[in-house]
């Protein structure tokens, strides 16, 4: 078993077990769309729903203490005004166990799409009559300027990868040898393919093909893709190879291309930490993070082919039109960058002019002299 499918069996168990906690209808719902939906989705669905239920316990709206008690018709009955507070009010900033949390505007949309998901499958199954969320907008959000590395940037950032921060004690210097060449080819992996996180840490050995220049990886969704790598990825990546051959993992981590220094897959945490580290010794000002590097390559690549689909196709975007979002300024970039792309020859357009110009208006002069 693959540690996908191993990390999808441990979310669907503890699916199955939450939503114990939900009505009927709610788990119903999840139920349904377990199928075609993803584990991790299926789990933020649960999670959104049951924060909305919690909500409606702790209003006091209705005389119940537990969210399994709210029936199909109670959240029926719930005017706009209530659901307003909720989506526009409360998930602004609320407390969750103790701490406060809060939700930006694209948050807060996928939240409410949740919440709308339930009411939309109790309409279906004719569990309620009217449909209260009909009547509830989502926030706008508002296209947020493409965070990347530039070429200087991405220059400095390998350069301390490989060879830690300037002026390191001979402890760091001791400790970044026991990472170099694992980080080094991560960082390279990322940002030469555009691969998301949860992709990379989830990367077995027998996924890189260094034959082909490829990389079996399993997408977002459960899709399986095939990224290529360039020239000098594919070295990169044949040395470190050879390299962790020579590692111990323990039982149960012997497939994972990437380890901890405690032997074990590295997850997407350790990888976050790990870019702010060398984010932050680099010197880079820039808000740095995984998907930050995958901007980096989606970038540069859309910059290099001014191609959307392809673009698109390597970021492993199931639409083109979630690609044009990130990269509609560079687009109209494009646009105007490559406005002389094609210009007829100006023979023709003289030719054109000549040939469809009206005849000069001739000056006879006075038609009485005329012989």
């Amino acid at each position: 078993m693959s540690y996908k499918e191993e990390k999808n069996n441990q979310i669907k168990a503890k699916v199955l077990d939450a939503v114990k906690e939900l009505p009927e209808y709610a788990a119903s719902y999840i139920l349904s769309i377990s199928g075609a939906t993803s584990p991790s989705t299926c789990l933020e669905y649960y999670r959104d729903i049951r924060r909305f239920l919690l909500f409606v316990v702790e209003s006091c709206v209705y005389d119940t203490s537990d969210i399994r008690d709210i029936t199909a018709e109670m959240l029926e009955n719930l005017d706009v005004d209530f659901l307003n507070t909720y989506f526009n009010l409360y998930l602004g900033a609320y407390e969750n166990n103790g701490k406060i949390q809060s939700n930006k505007k694209v948050s807060i949309r996928r939240k409410m799409s949740s919440v709308k998901s339930v009411y939309a499958f109790m309409t279906e199954n004719e569990l309620i009559l009217k449909n209260p969320m009909l009547r509830i907008k989502p926030p706008k959000v508002t296209d947020k300027e493409i965070i990347y590395l530039n070429s200087e940037e991405t220059h400095d950032f390998l350069k301390t990868v490989k060879h830690g921060k300037s002026n390191s004690s001979s402890m760091q210097e001791k400790y970044h040898s026991l990472q170099e060449r694992r980080d080094y080819a991560l960082v390279n992996l990322l940002l030469g393919t555009g691969i998301r996180v949860s992709e990379c840490v989830g990367l077995d050995i027998k996924d890189i093909d260094i034959s082909h220049s490829a990389l079996h990886i399993t997408r977002k969704g459960g899709n399986e893709d095939v990224v290529y790598m360039n020239d000098d990825l594919t070295e990169i990546m044949a040395d470190y190879l050879t390299y962790r051959k020579t590692l111990n993992p323990l039982p149960g981590h012997e497939n994972a291309l990437f380890l901890s220094l405690q032997r074990k897959r590295m997850g997407v945490r350790s990888v976050e930490v790990l870019i702010k580290k060398y984010k932050d010794q680099t010197g880079i000002s820039k808000h740095i993070t995984p998907h930050k590097l995958r901007s980096t390559y989606g970038t540069n690549l859309y910059e290099a082919t001014g191609d959307l689909y392809l673009t698109a196709k390597n970021l492993g975007h199931r639409s083109v039109t979630t690609t044009e979002k990130f990269y509609s300024s560079m687009s109209e970039k494009h646009k105007y960058e490559n406005r002389n792309a094609y210009k007829p020859d100006k023979i023709s357009y003289m030719n054109f002019y000549t040939y469809f110009r009206p005849p000069k208006k001739q000056n006879y002069g006075n038609i009485k002299n005329i012989q």
